[in-house]
């Protein structure tokens, strides 16, 4: 839904401006990083497409998040590079939505994750290694958030389905990490 109308205003304004097609590319931006916060570092995998606008990327991105809970987000990526060149550092921001991705037979058996919020923002460098392919660095702040729910051992002592509150204990988990991510766009 947003990556349609992200994509409208940037016809719109194509539509206004009359855009040279030049000036409007398709980017794929394809990253691994590394995750480290109060626990150790985690890997972190991301895959982002959008449309490059002179010196503006708006793309939507999917990633596997591994660290203390695996989860995949799924967000919306905007770039601002700072020159119109071909080398060119750059400011980024990501904001979406995290779910959770654990397996039935996981340790943890008795926990339900829940969707959670996600950001990222940072700055980085954009190396041309080809005429359509580049290095991209970078390093920057993000955190996720899941809720959980713990079902008690002993919720088949109870009566009723679902066990009363005392058999349930509620988390809210807020992770915030800094990242280095280097990867590929073209």
């Amino acid at each position: 839904m947003i990556t349609i109308c992200l994509l409208q205003a940037t016809v719109a304004v194509a539509q206004q401006k009359n855009v040279k097609q030049k000036d409007l590319h398709f980017h794929s931006i394809t990253q691994a990083g590394l995750l480290a916060g109060s626990s150790d570092g985690q890997l972190l995998l991301q895959t982002t497409n959008g449309l490059k606008y002179k010196t503006y990327f708006a793309g939507a991105g999917v990633g596997l998040d591994y660290y203390q809970v695996r989860s995949v987000p799924v967000f919306i990526d905007l770039r601002k590079y700072i020159f119109d060149k071909p080398q060119s550092p750059f400011l980024y921001a990501d904001a979406g939505v995290n779910f959770p991705w654990t397996r039935q037979n996981e340790e943890n058996w008795n926990i339900k994750y829940k969707t959670g919020s996600y950001f990222d923002f940072g700055i980085g460098y954009h190396f041309p290694l080809k005429k359509s392919l580049a290095l991209i660095v970078s390093g920057g702040y993000s955190q996720k958030t899941l809720s959980a729910k713990e079902y008690s051992m002993y919720w088949f002592l109870s009566s009723s389905w679902p066990p009363p509150g005392g058999y349930i204990t509620n988390y809210d988990y807020t992770f915030r990490r800094f990242n280095i991510k280097a990867g590929l766009s073209f």
